[in-house]
């Protein structure tokens, strides 16, 4: 509405994705501005929090999906979205910050299937075809609000890993939660537009390199930490999978 294009965020943290037999280049978009006060932005807030489906020789937008309209809780849709094909689909997968995933059909954009990667998740539920049921969010002046995941996301712009061997993904999962407590600020030119003071719990977070079927959204198998696993996985021919961890050490895990 009105001046929001110019200033309402949205814009990709990381490389897109290319399909060069269909032509399109997929993107993932951040969050509206401001983080949390969804007040001074009505609406769906199109085109943040999606996978974004664009003809590089046009421009031409030829699909989209928006994993979080009206986003309250600054999850970005930033992170990877993979390309693999399976079942006779060409697929795309992405493991957004809400803590779900999404499987689509990287041809029209049509939802596959959605499910939750990280155990705790408390902001809403999403069901296998993508519908949005909210249960909270910062939505008083002053008053905090404690979510998971928090909005550094289940994952955030750490990659997960494919392997066409398998038909794994391999998840850097984080399961931390946040104290988000909504404040009032007016737009300044030069000055970050947070709608929100934020705390990261200190204690009682976890993590895991964790394998998903993407076909029927089941988790295989988990290599669980103490401490959020913040770090791209890399998954090779040779059924490895490497992971590094936040207190400096490097892993190399069975792919099986």
């Amino acid at each position: 509405d009105g001046e929001q294009w110019a200033r309402g965020g949205g814009n990709p943290w990381i490389t897109p994705t290319y399909d060069p037999e269909l032509n399109l280049l997929y993107t993932g978009t951040g969050n509206p501005a401001p983080d949390f006060d969804g007040d001074v932005r009505p609406g769906d807030n199109l085109y943040t929090d999606s996978c974004i489906a664009v003809n590089p020789d046009t421009g031409e937008l030829v699909w989209h999906y928006q994993h979080n309209p009206h986003d309250l809780w600054d999850y970005d849709s930033i992170s990877e979205n993979t390309l693999f094909d399976a079942g006779g689909q060409k697929l795309l997968g992405h493991f957004n910050k809400n803590g779900y995933a999404y499987i689509l059909d990287r041809t029209n954009g049509a939802v596959e299937r959605v499910f939750p990667f990280v155990d705790r998740i408390d902001w809403g539920t999403v069901d296998a075809k993508g519908q949005i049921q909210v249960h909270k969010y910062p939505d008083k002046e002053g008053e905090p609000v404690h979510f998971y995941p928090g909005p550094g996301g289940g994952k955030e712009w750490t990659h997960a890993a494919y392997s066409p061997k398998t038909g794994l993904f391999y998840v850097p999962v984080q399961d931390v939660g946040a104290t988000a407590t909504r404040r009032r600020r007016e737009f300044k030119e030069g000055i970050p537009y947070w709608g929100a003071g934020v705390q990261v719990d200190a204690e009682n977070h976890a993590g895991s390199i964790s394998a998903f079927d993407p076909l029927e959204g089941r988790e295989v198998w988990r290599w669980r930490n103490e401490v959020p696993m913040c770090a791209s996985v890399l998954a090779t021919a040779g059924d490895l999978v490497f992971a590094g961890e936040p207190t400096g050490e490097f892993n190399a895990l069975n792919a099986r």
